[in-house]
């Protein structure tokens, strides 16, 4: 059986890998999260699965510049134990930084 690897799927589906491309996985254990400063509820998979915005402002929300010099993002949730689930790939738009944020669009 053959194994297809991510950059080879990425490129039949129509990406350029030649762009500067991160994987991302989310899994967060917090009990307390923010998102824009604001205390909220849930956890990233929850918020994929019924609240787009909010796993988008979650993703885009990070301590560290992460996203600086990358071109799109590769992103996954974390399940047990090394697990991932697919979740999309976005396009990173560049920083906010009034928001103190990374512009991320769904590609």
């Amino acid at each position: 059986m053959a194994i297809i690897k991510i950059g080879e799927l990425l490129k039949l589906r129509g990406l350029d890998i030649n762009k500067r491309i991160k994987l991302v996985r989310h899994k967060d254990a917090r009990q307390k999260q923010f998102i824009n400063g604001v205390e909220v509820e849930g956890n990233p998979y929850d918020w994929y699965r019924n609240d787009k915005d909010k796993f988008i402002a979650y993703q885009s929300e990070q301590h560290r510049d992460v996203f600086k010099n990358v071109d799109y993002i590769v992103s996954f949730i974390g399940e047990n134990g090394t697990i991932a689930r697919f979740i999309g790939i976005y396009k990173i738009e560049g920083p906010d930084n009034e928001r103190n944020t990374t512009n991320i669009a769904i590609k």
